[in-house]
């Protein structure tokens, strides 16, 4: 909402709506360069999705993946970081920079007015306005849930939750359980509430090919974010007749091995969880690591995928 163009601020009124990574990395990037800066978050603390996520949610890439170029994770925190430690890197950041004195917590931006393409009003919950010369926007792609609308659900006595709402292990205790969709929040969730529910349910779609966090103790981003993994993705149509006809071959027996390595590492035959779809093309749009053990339990039966039973919490 307007240019931030100049090199240096001039003490010109900035608001930056969204307290997530995003929303800190802008605010402590425009304080540098001189703009007068006020950020504006929803919720009570700072932390966009790591603040407010399921039980036992984290990432998914290693600490050095996931930090401000500025500001390194180090030896402070874990390799695959949960939502715990995310919040708490995210707090020694604001505290390092001294940014806390410029974060005001729970306050919910209602409107935005623009005046003559000049300033903006920004009016907040409580009816406060305060005008501003810029507006940044960083309330990020997740922040609206999303709950499938299937015939007869404002009619079921079972109650339905979104993965964001499980933030209370203790309220799942003694629970029969269905969870819904084969991603990352649904793997996580099986695991984390598995000491607490009655009988947990998982109905999928469709089978997905899972990654390992380590491939024979080798970090799988050490794999997979190399030259050598990059060359054996998918090649171009432009490639010459003989060397695309040698390059099929060989990506074929490669992608193969693939799926036996990862079908003997978790299990999936065992499990009846083996997908009929190839794993390169789950590497382009259903990435995830999932919890070990997972496909174990469902192995010895403790995770049924029969469909749907009656039960008393169904969360997608």
């Amino acid at each position: 909402m307007g240019e931030c163009t100049n090199s240096s601020g001039s003490g010109q009124t900035v608001c930056v709506i969204g307290g997530g990574v995003s929303g800190i990395v802008t605010l402590r990037t425009l304080l540098a360069e001189g703009f007068d800066v006020t950020l504006l978050e929803a919720r009570s603390r700072v932390g966009g999705v790591w603040s407010t996520g399921y039980v036992g949610q984290g990432a998914q890439s290693p600490s050095w993946f996931y930090e401000f170029s500025e500001f390194p994770v180090g030896d402070r925190y874990p390799l695959f970081m949960k939502k715990e430690d995310l919040c708490s890197y995210i707090d020694d950041y604001v505290s390092h920079f001294k940014l806390g004195s410029h974060i005001r917590c729970n306050v919910l931006v209602k409107d935005l007015e623009n005046l003559d393409g000049k300033a903006w009003r920004v009016t907040t919950e409580d009816g406060h306005q305060r005008v501003f010369d810029k507006v940044v926007i960083c309330t990020g792609l997740f922040r609206k849930k999303h709950i499938p609308d299937f015939s007869g659900m404002d009619r079921t006595k079972v109650e339905v939750l979104h993965s964001s709402d499980c933030s209370d292990r203790s309220a799942f205790t003694g629970k029969d359980v269905v969870f819904v969709g084969y991603g990352k929040s649904t793997l996580d969730l099986m695991n984390e509430l598995k000491d607490e529910v009655k009988s947990t349910t998982f109905v999928y779609r469709e089978k997905r090919w899972p990654l390992p966090g380590n491939l024979w103790k080798i970090s799988i981003i050490h794999v997979m974010f190399c030259r050598a993994f990059e060359w054996l993705l998918p090649s171009y149509y432009t490639e010459e007749k003989p060397r695309s006809s040698l390059y099929k071959l060989f990506t074929a027996v490669w992608w193969w091995l693939w799926e036996h390595i990862l079908d003997w590492q978790h299990g999936l035959s065992a499990a009846g969880m083996r997908p009929d779809s190839p794993f390169v093309g789950d590497i382009f749009h259903n990435q995830f690591v999932v919890p070990e053990g997972t496909y174990e339990r469902i192995a010895a039966g403790e995770i049924s995928k029969t469909g749907f039973v009656k039960d008393d919490v169904l969360i997608f």
